[in-house]
């Protein structure tokens, strides 16, 4: 009797697992979103709205990127996580994992994440990380390397003031990004600062040293390395190109992690920043989420399985596969700023 009814709850669906639903924030439409997360969705079965203060640029990008046919559209503030939650309480979604596509907006989706109960890296974590100042007296509270100021970018006066150099400028409005840009002296400064249009922008000094990117996945069993890059900086006409060259295991690798252990990271995706000085590794940055969309999709193709499908796993509560190191000849520039 017992065996009849079970198999009509089976019949009938009732073992069958509602479809799991997976909100992206994205600000401008970008190959990782496009490339990336949306055919791991549709690989695995799961419904995808993204949220963006963007709408017409994704809505564009939907008439020509069949992928996204998968997705629903919404439009918010999404660098501001209330405003997300009210969208979220007005509409009645339903949501089991949220993602950011770019760095600009890892705090939001920690936090919101974090209300609504779900896995994901620590807000806490995310907020510290976010702010460099903070994260490096947090690392370590003697740190005189790092001399920063904040200044309004149209307010070349203020910018006249900087002395150190060489230096890296990045903007600290919404939606422009986490990348910087190296100036060598007091004109290339203000010549900068008259590309950002407003708002305030962080001027710190440039640290010399080899300068690495460490990978990784935090998972319930404990932070998965899944390698990392030297990187050689070049100048072309005015820009600054990363060239990564990928490696399993990373110089001082464990003191780094060592680093890592005392900042409470959380579940998903990190990428880590790193200079070797004379006094050892100096972290630079922390990205608890996704880096550039150059650098993640060329980290996919050095990984047996596939990044975007086990972060993405991870950020619903699935288990996720390992993901194991391949070497790979194909080697491309990131076209970015250097921060």
């Amino acid at each position: 009797m017992i065996l009849i009814t079970v198999c009509k709850l089976f019949a009938t669906n009732h073992f069958v697992r509602p479809q799991m639903e997976l909100i992206l924030l994205s600000h401008l439409p970008t190959r990782v979103l496009e490339e990336g997360f949306i055919p791991a969705a549709i690989d695995l079965n799961v419904e995808v709205t993204i949220l963006t203060d963007c709408i017409h640029e994704h809505v564009l990008r939907k008439k020509f990127v069949p992928a996204y046919q998968h997705c629903k559209l919404l439009e918010c503030d999404i660098f501001n996580p209330l405003s997300v939650a009210r969208l979220m309480a007005i509409h009645q979604l339903r949501c089991d994992g949220i993602l950011a596509m770019a760095p600009g907006l890892q705090p939001s989706a920690a936090i919101l994440s974090d209300y609504h109960g779900l896995s994901g890296p620590s807000w806490h974590s995310t907020l510290l990380c976010s702010q460099k100042n903070a994260l490096h007296n947090r690392l370590d509270p003697s740190d005189n390397v790092t001399n920063s100021k904040i200044i309004q970018a149209a307010d070349l006066k203020s910018a006249s003031m900087i002395k150190h150099f060489p230096a890296v400028v990045q903007s600290l409005e919404p939606g422009t990004g986490d990348n910087g840009q190296v100036v060598r002296n007091q004109e290339e400064l203000s010549r900068y600062l008259t590309t950002l249009s407003e708002g305030f922008a962080l001027v710190e000094n440039y640290v010399e040293g080899e300068f690495y990117t460490l990978e990784g996945l935090g998972t319930p069993e404990g932070f998965i390395v899944l390698g990392g890059s030297r990187i050689q900086i070049q100048e072309l006409s005015g820009s600054t190109i990363r060239q990564p060259q990928w490696m399993a295991t990373l110089p001082l690798q464990n003191e780094v992690l060592s680093q890592l252990s005392g900042l409470g990271l959380g579940l998903g995706r990190h990428h880590v920043e790193y200079t070797i000085t004379a006094n050892g590794p100096r972290i630079k940055e922390i990205h608890n989420g996704l880096h550039t969309e150059d650098g993640e999709l060329s980290l996919n193709e050095h990984l047996e399985g596939n990044l975007f499908r086990e972060t993405i796993n991870i950020c619903l509560g699935i288990p996720s596969q390992p993901l194991q190191w391949c070497e790979t000849h194909q080697e491309s520039p990131m076209l970015e700023a250097m921060a």
